[in-house]
């Protein structure tokens, strides 16, 4: 089942240590007025940064860009539902974070590579 992450937008920087799959991770959800948007932080629940500063986009995942940290995080993916221009306020409402464990997550259909001479 979908983990949505409990944030709102009354803090403007928030660190909740919640479960995603069978592990704790902190994430803390930093709001920055100079570019309007959201940023996400993820640590090992001890406090050991994993990544940073990845940017909360609507329609898209953050943990694709988590590059070799990949293999620290908690696997799955994180997807960021809401509108395409939000303001702080939307998070926790129409802005919401959302984790999918790796189960959750539909297998990729390869295609073939059609070339036309």
């Amino acid at each position: 089942m979908p983990v949505v992450l409990p944030f709102s937008h009354e803090k403007p920087a928030d660190l909740k240590v919640v479960q995603l799959g069978t592990t704790r991770y902190g994430v803390r959800l930093t709001w920055r007025e100079r570019p309007a948007s959201w940023y996400l932080d993820l640590q090992t629940a001890e406090g050991a940064p994993i990544v940073s500063g990845l940017r909360l986009v609507p329609g898209a995942s953050p943990a694709l860009r988590l590059g070799p940290w990949r293999a620290q995080g908690p696997g799955g993916a994180f997807y960021v539902r809401g509108p395409a221009q939000y303001v702080r306020e939307d998070l926790g409402g129409a802005l919401r974070l959302v984790w999918y464990a790796a189960d959750e997550l539909p297998e990729a259909t390869p295609t073939a590579l059609i070339v036309e001479v």
